[in-house]
C-alpha cells in the first residue's frame, strides 16, 4: 500500500513538472516563463542601509 502511494505521489510530481515546463516545449523560443529573481534589488537595498549606517539600527529607522 505504501509503495503504491509513493508511486502515485511521484507520478503526480512528474505531472506538475511537465505541466510547468510544457509551454517551453510547445512554444519554443516564444514561451514566457517567470524567473523569480530579486537578488539585484536586495544587494542595492543592503548597500543603501550599510552606507547610511542604519543596517544595525532599530526596526522603525
Amino acid at each position: 500500500m505504501a509503495e503504491q502511494r509513493e508511486r502515485w505521489f511521484f507520478l503526480l510530481a512528474l505531472g506538475v513538472i511537465a505541466l510547468y515546463v510544457s509551454p517551453l516545449f510547445l512554444l519554443g523560443e516564444n514561451a514566457h516563463i517567470r524567473v523569480h529573481d530579486n537578488l539585484d534589488s536586495n544587494i542595492a537595498w543592503y548597500k543603501v542601509l550599510s552606507e547610511s549606517g542604519k543596517i544595525t539600527g532599530p526596526l522603525d529607522a
